[in-house]
């Protein structure tokens, strides 16, 4: 999807990105990190405190509102009088003392259910941060029944990852391409996108395509001059063959990357299926 969030739904499938996130998980909701029950106290105290004050004249309003400017649209019985010491305060300990300190293994037994914090527990230090005296000493325990624990001093991570991508170039920018320019009515339809489509009566040529009429920005991009576009059609039907050498390659490809370089749009199809576009028409 292209919501902010879908960066992160593509990421998790890729088991080094887990790991990291478990990380910061275990960084920000232990040993008194912000997400912890006792960083969250903290939190959630200090910005209490700035609002002591201020607190009392918003109660003013949370219910002689319903009561005295909107009671068109509230039963009587909703209109009680919300004050700091008898409402706000009272519900503010219910959180930090019963909230809080439930809410971060809540989140943590979620997070797990999802794949995105491990079984296996973290080591354990003997202290987490901070400040340390000359000479101090700093002891780390497992704290599973057994394994190993790998650490460095430089600050780099002793970890490999399994997933480490191997980036190789299907199509490079200059290749070479068939070339069809139609009338508007041609007729061709998307058989055209189609793996087994015949395209032996097409042009044969080099990447970039297309035509400059003034030269300009674009003349130097331009290996395929098509100048019979110019007063037919403001498009052109382009198929660049490439192939992938058996199964075992195929399911090693974690994702594909496109970069275009187009004027003013474009349309990408793979076997007939598209997969990416800017500009382009719904047929």
């Amino acid at each position: 999807n292209q919501r902010p969030s879908g960066i992160h739904q593509n990421l998790k499938k890729n088991s080094w990105y887990r790991l990291k996130f478990a990380d910061r998980i275990r960084r920000h909701m232990y040993n008194g990190g912000p997400l912890s029950p006792d960083g969250t106290k903290t939190i959630w105290l200090r910005r209490s405190n700035e609002m002591d004050l201020p607190i009392i004249a918003e109660s003013a309003r949370w219910g002689d509102y319903k009561r005295d400017v909107d009671s068109g649209r509230w039963n009587s019985s909703q209109f009680d009088l919300y004050t700091k010491n008898e409402h706000y305060l009272k519900d503010q300990q219910w959180i930090l003392n019963t909230y809080f300190p439930r809410r971060t293994e809540v989140v943590l037994s979620q997070l797990r259910a999802r794949g995105l914090y491990p079984e296996t527990e973290s080591p354990d230090f003997s202290q987490h941060g901070g400040q340390v005296s000359a000479g101090f000493s700093l002891e780390m325990n497992n704290s599973n029944a057994s394994g190993t624990i790998y650490y460095t001093l430089d600050g780099s991570d002793p970890r490999i990852s399994d997933t480490e991508p191997e980036e190789n170039f299907l199509v490079p920018e200059k290749t070479t391409a068939l070339v069809l320019v139609q009338s508007e009515d041609g007729g061709l339809s998307l058989d055209w996108t189609n793996i087994n489509f015949d395209d032996s009566q097409w042009q044969s040529g080099q990447t970039g395509i297309g035509f400059e009429k003034i030269a300009g920005n674009y003349q130097e991009l331009i290996n395929f001059p098509l100048s019979s576009m110019l007063g037919v059609n403001a498009s052109c039907m382009i198929r660049i063959p490439f192939n992938i050498p058996d199964q075992e390659a195929l399911n090693n490809i974690f994702s594909l990357s496109l970069n275009m370089k187009y004027d003013d749009g474009y349309a990408a199809f793979i076997n007939g299926e598209f997969v990416a576009g800017k500009n382009n028409p719904e047929t």
